[in-house]
């Protein structure tokens, strides 16, 4: 009976890649938009059986195992697309497979911060098997500078060697872990290796480490990377009759922990005939373990939990650990993850009672006890080949899908199976980090221009990479070009098509802000190059509507994300994709910090609630921004009033013009590399206003204290063509500058600014307040010209003098410009006088 058990063992062990999952499961069920109903199925013509699974960056999946040739086993590698198909720009049409001799088995796989993938097993060039590590290029083609030409054995003088597991240390040392046969036992074999593929002499004395257990066939088969650098083996040995799981942990150096166990071991029997073969730590430090087990005759699952010192954590499931049988036949788990939320998902088999087994997936809570809200009871099953089919490597990717890599039996032999699993019921909005490569270090907008120190999209993305994950959801993933839409190229396109709104004044107050109406541009372009089956409008909810309502029915409802601003400790203002309605929160996509939902955010809610929604109809829009301290009030042709304007020196508030939104924005912020919080820029005022009526818009600026400004404004016609224009200016209390839109959805949009002989005046003033105008004697000289060309400009005789003293202004202000007027006031008055000559013509 031992033997036959440990033939089933063996055909179940695997290795397991840990990550951190970035949401809580609710429900599960198969994502119907990877492969045919959530299912890959690869075949080689004969047995295989992947062993390992990993994600890119790009959301692309590495798998490693096996396939046979027909007389042997070879290496075999395959790239995936995230739509499950095969991604043919890897190597050999998406493909790699390797024969070093005999038999030969790829068994884990690892990818570099570089992009470079690692991969790890045995190859059998003659008799023996060799541990043997190769390194890929991107593309998949060998890394000729790491070993010979790729690919590295290292001899242990025995006759078996199997690397099992594989860690990166962030200074590109690679460690392998696994066993190693000697005088016909197995033991514990690790060794570190240099990014080049020499061994790490530092490691140990010759960059090698083997342990005996103290049993026979003492099989290391996993292993994780603390954060300080110490190494935990997890694996199995034969312990005369009942096989046993241990541990080992082993100091940065190779020598073995003396403050973990028994001088750096421990030994755990879980019930019968144990094996050891998926391995995480906790954020606390405590180490989590799962595999298989043996009661009476059967498989079962079990779990079990260390302190960080080796001891079991009697406050999980019974004294540490957890025994749970899910069918009368075999069940048994061969990878695990743990969630951010602490809860620990097992991928691996279940006996169907009637032709072999199945994949399954199996949730637990932190404690220890099965998470009920997941699939049936904590279980899900999932029926794919006909006969004994069972999920070798999990991976949660950062939308909270799982990916499950296993052998699928087509009744003859096994076949690669790969199944994705939708785990909530969130939007599936593909997440981006602003940090990534290759966009995390680029300029964001336009930040040197604008002098900031620290311009990058890593810093100052969350908003653009927020709408890009939003044209993602959509299925706009390509420019009319053909180029991939990410975060970076989408900056790039905003750089390049007035999707920024900008403002500078002479005080060193920048602002930036991101123009809502720009992405219905794009969408209207990516329509008409065929690379959308629709377009989209902004929205924002205005005054009088509940935006969380109207959130969860476009998340329910309508099946559409929103782009929300939240703060926290670390920002005053920081925007998120919402995906999904939680029962105590909302599910988010964080490009800053990966945070799972609004509990990080203050008061576990948002205060900025923005919706594409949509269309193919009309893109009319009208969009403004100015520097903060300057208010905006618009009047459309109705006569209609919103925004605020200072009156009396008094701030008032108007809200009469339908579905248009006026309010204050912080600037986007975040900590610097000390921990201080630091913003992009200064704040701005923004008026936003979806289909306008068409006439003649008034637009008034007025403040409580003399300031330059900059205003900005984006018109878009029904048909999404649009015009930007941008005013500088000077106002004060009483002086107030006023501009006339003539705005009609058909026609191209114009701008006057309304001048008078009052607010030139106001302009001399208001600059002398502030410095622009420092000569006394030119103060004097303009205001007195202004006043006496006011009175001439009313009588027609009189009219031509009047024209003679602003030009004569003109001359003034040229001389002394730089000198006794700055670069703004010249700016300013030249603008004021030109229009006043122009209206007195």
């Amino acid at each position: 009976m031992k033997n036959i058990l440990k033939l089933i063992f063996y055909s179940f062990i695997s290795l397991v890649y840990l990550t951190f999952s970035t949401n809580t499961t609710y429900a599960i069920s198969l994502d119907s938009t990877f492969g045919e109903d959530g299912k890959v199925i690869t075949s080689f013509g004969h047995e295989a059986v992947p062993r390992s699974v990993i994600l890119q960056p790009d959301g692309k999946a590495v798998v490693v195992g096996y396939a046979s040739n027909g007389n042997d086993l070879d290496w075999a590698i395959i790239r995936y697309n995230t739509n499950g198909s095969i991604d043919t720009s890897f190597e050999d049409d998406g493909k790699i497979l390797r024969d070093f001799g005999i038999n030969d088995s790829a068994e884990v796989v690892r990818v570099q911060l570089d992009g470079k993938i690692v991969v790890g097993g045995y190859s059998q060039p003659t008799g023996n098997y060799l541990w043997t590590i190769a390194r890929y290029n991107f593309n998949g083609a060998f890394d000729s500078s790491f070993g010979s030409n790729g690919i590295v054995t290292t001899s242990f003088t025995s006759n078996l060697s199997v690397v099992k597991s594989i860690e990166l240390q962030l200074d590109g040392k690679i460690i392998a872990i696994g066993y190693r046969q000697s005088g016909g036992q197995d033991d514990v074999a690790l060794a570190r290796y240099n990014p080049d593929g020499s061994l790490d002499t530092t490691f140990s004395t010759d960059g090698i480490v083997t342990t005996p257990i103290g049993g026979s066939n003492d099989r290391g088969m996993v292993a994780v990377l603390q954060e300080n650098g110490k190494i935990v083996v997890l694996g199995d040995f034969d312990a005369g009759g009942q096989d046993k799981i241990f541990l080992v942990r082993y100091n940065p150096d190779g020598s073995l922990d003396n403050s973990f166990g028994s001088g750096g071991k421990v030994i755990t029997q879980i019930d019968g005939y144990d094996r050891g073969n998926a391995i995480a730590i906790q954020p606390d430090g405590k180490i989590v373990v799962s595999g298989l087990t043996n009661i009476t005759t059967s498989l079962d699952t079990y779990i079990a939990r260390y302190n960080s010192n080796g001891t079991l954590d009697d406050v999980f499931g019974n004294n540490g650990k957890v025994i749970k049988s899910f069918v009368s036949g075999n069940d048994g788990a061969s990878s695990m993850v743990l969630q951010q939320d602490g809860k620990i998902v097992l991928g691996g088999f279940e006996d169907t009672g009637v032709s072999g087994t199945d994949f399954a997936l199996r949730q637990f809570n932190n404690d220890g006890t099965l998470d009920s809200s997941f699939g049936t009871i904590g279980s899900y099953v999932t029926p794919i080949g006909s006969g004994n089919d069972v999920i070798t490597s999990i991976i949660l990717q950062n939308d909270k899908k799982i990916l499950a890599a296993g052998s699928v039996s087509n009744g003859s032999y096994n076949d690669w199976g790969l199944v994705r699993y939708q785990t909530d019921t969130s939007l599936d909005v593909h997440y981006f980090s602003q940090n990534d490569l290759p966009w995390g270090p680029t300029e964001y907008d336009h930040a040197n221009l604008l002098g900031f120190e620290d311009p990058t999209m890593d810093r100052w993305g969350c908003l653009v990479t927020s709408a890009a994950m939003v044209l993602n959801y959509h299925d706009m993933t390509e420019f009319p070009d053909g180029s991939a839409i990410d975060p970076g190229s989408l900056n790039e396109w905003l750089k390049e098509n007035n999707g920024y709104q900008t403002g500078v004044d002479d005080y060193g107050k920048p602002f930036s802000k991101f123009v809502w109406s720009s992405i219905p541009r794009l969408t209207k372009q990516l329509f008409q190059a065929e690379k959308a089956t629709y377009k989209l409008v902004h929205n924002r909810p205005g005054q009088g509507q509940d935006g969380k309502a109207i959130l969860e029915n476009d998340l329910s409802n309508e099946k559409l994300p929103g782009i929300l601003g939240v703060s926290n400790i670390e920002t005053d203002m920081h925007f998120v994709v919402a995906k999904g309605k939680t029962s105590d929160s909302y599910s988010i996509n964080d490009p800053e910090w990966n945070y799972p939902d609004l509990k990080s955010f203050d008061n576990n809610d948002f205060f900025q609630f923005d919706r594409y929604l949509k269309s193919n109809t009309n893109f009319s829009y009208i969009e403004m921004s100015i520097s903060e301290g300057v208010e905006i009030a618009v009047v459309d042709p109705d006569g209609k009033k919103t925004g605020k304007q200072v009156i009396d020196g008094i701030v008032q508030t108007f809200d009469e013009i339908p579905n248009a939104v006026y309010g204050h924005q912080n600037a986007i912020s975040n900590p610097n590399v000390s921990g201080e919080k630091e913003s992009f820029g200064f704040g701005f005022n923004e008026f936003l206003l979806p289909e306008p009526t068409g006439g003649q818009y008034t637009i008034i600026l007025s403040s409580l204290e003399n300031q330059t400004y900059t205003l900005n404004i984006a018109a878009l016609e029904a048909d999404g063509d649009d015009k930007n224009f941008q005013m500088t200016g000077i106002i004060g209390p009483g002086a107030n500058d006023e501009f006339n839109l003539a705005y009609f959805q058909d026609d191209p949009p114009t701008l006057d600014e309304v001048v008078t002989f009052d607010s030139l005046i106001d302009d001399i003033r208001s600059l002398r307040a502030t410095g622009d105008i420092s000569n006394l004697g030119v103060y004097i000289s303009l205001l007195t010209k202004a006043n006496v060309a006011k009175g001439l400009a009313g009588n027609i005789w009189t009219k031509r003098a009047s024209i003679n003293l602003l030009k004569s202004m003109q001359k003034e202000i040229t001389k002394q410009k730089g000198k006794g007027v700055s670069e703004t006031a010249f700016n300013i008055l030249n603008n004021d006088i030109q229009v006043l000559i122009e209206n007195l013509n």
